[in-house]
C-alpha cells in the first residue's frame, strides 16, 4: 500500500488530473486562493529549477535561440489568435498564455523523447531570462484592461527570480532527486486544485465554454507545431534537436500564466490556461507513444 501511494505520488500527470478532480468536486474557493495559488506555484519552480544544472550547455546556445520565436512568436501567435474567439472575461488568460515563457518541464520531457537535452536546458535559461522582459511587456500591450504593473513585477519577481536563487542553495544541499519530485508533484496538486476549484460553477454550469477552450488550446498546440515544422523543415538540424524545438513550439508554463491571470485579473481569466493544462497531458501522451526513447540525444 505504502508502495502504491509513493509510485502514485511520483505521477506527474496522475497528480494534476488528481488536482483537476478534487478541484472540480470540492469546489475549493476562499479569499486567500489567489495566495495559495501563488505559494504552490513558487514552490513548484523552486523544486522544478532545483534539477536543472546552469552550466555546460553554452555549445548548444546558438540553436537554442531557435526557441523563442517557437515559443513567443508560433506558439504565442495562435494562442492568441483562438483566443480572440472567446468572450472578454477570458480574455487576460490566453494573453497570460502567450506571455509566459515555456513549462519547465520541457526539460525532463526532453530526455523522454529523446531530444537533445543541453539544448532544451539552454533555451530555457534563456526563456525565463528573457521573460522578465517579455512577460510584462505583452500583458500591458495586451491585456486591454488595466494592469497594475507594481503587482505583476512582484508577482514575476516571487514566481520566477526568488525561485531561481532558492534553487541554486537547494543543489548545495544536494536534496535528492525523489524529494524534489514529491514537493513538484504535491505542489502541482495545490496549484490546479485551487486554480479548477476558483472555475468550477463556469466549468459545470458552461461545459460547452470549458470544452471549447479546451478545443481551442488543442487547435492552437496544433497549428505552433505545424507552422514550426514547416517554417523549420530546411534548416539543418539534427532529430534530438528538432524534437527538442517541437516541445518549445507546443508547451507553456500554464501554472505561471494561471497564477498571474488568477491573481491580476479574477478568476475567471485563469480557465484558458487551465484546460491547456488538460490538454497538454494529453499531448504529452501522444508525443510518448510517438518519440519514446530510453536516452536523449543530447546527454
Amino acid at each position: 500500500m505504502k508502495l502504491g501511494l509513493v509510485a502514485l505520488l511520483n505521477r506527474p500527470t496522475t497528480m494534476m488530473v488528481g488536482g483537476l478532480a478534487a478541484g472540480l468536486l470540492t469546489g475549493f474557493s476562499s479569499e486567500y486562493s489567489a495566495a495559495l495559488a501563488m505559494a504552490a506555484l513558487a514552490i513548484l519552480m523552486v523544486a522544478s529549477l532545483s534539477e536543472l544544472e546552469l552550466t555546460g550547455f553554452r555549445a548548444a546556445t546558438r540553436r537554442a535561440l531557435l526557441a523563442f520565436p517557437a515559443s513567443f512568436l508560433c506558439l504565442s501567435g495562435f494562442l492568441l489568435l483562438t483566443g480572440a474567439l472567446f468572450p472578454e472575461e477570458f480574455h487576460a488568460g490566453w494573453v497570460l498564455m502567450a506571455a509566459v515563457p515555456s513549462a519547465i518541464s520541457v526539460v525532463p520531457f526532453t530526455s523522454v523523447l529523446g531530444g537533445d537535452t543541453r539544448l532544451s536546458l539552454a533555451a530555457t535559461v534563456l526563456l525565463y531570462l528573457s521573460a522578465l522582459a517579455v512577460t510584462p511587456i505583452l500583458t500591458l500591450w495586451l491585456a486591454a484592461q488595466p494592469v497594475d504593473v507594481g503587482l505583476l513585477v512582484q508577482a514575476l519577481l516571487l514566481l520566477v527570480v526568488l525561485p531561481l536563487v532558492v534553487s541554486r542553495g537547494l543543489r548545495k544541499l544536494r536534496v535528492s532527486r525523489p524529494q524534489l519530485h514529491l514537493v513538484r508533484n504535491l505542489s502541482f496538486f495545490g496549484l490546479i486544485l485551487v486554480l479548477t476549484g476558483a472555475n468550477r460553477d463556469t466549468i459545470i454550469n458552461d461545459p460547452v465554454v470549458a470544452v471549447g477552450i479546451l478545443g481551442a488550446c488543442a487547435l492552437a498546440v496544433l497549428l505552433s507545431v505545424a507552422v514550426w515544422g514547416t517554417l523549420t523543415r530546411g534548416l539543418s538540424l539534427e532529430t534530438g534537436q528538432r524534437r527538442s524545438l517541437l516541445l518549445f513550439s507546443s508547451y507553456k508554463n500554464n501554472g505561471l500564466a494561471g497564477t498571474l491571470a488568477f491573481t491580476l485579473f479574477g478568476a475567471q481569466s485563469a480557465l484558458p490556461p487551465v484546460m491547456m493544462g488538460v490538454f497538454e497531458i494529453i499531448w504529452i501522451s501522444a508525443l510518448l507513444q510517438l518519440f519514446a526513447a530510453p536516452h536523449s540525444a543530447g546527454s
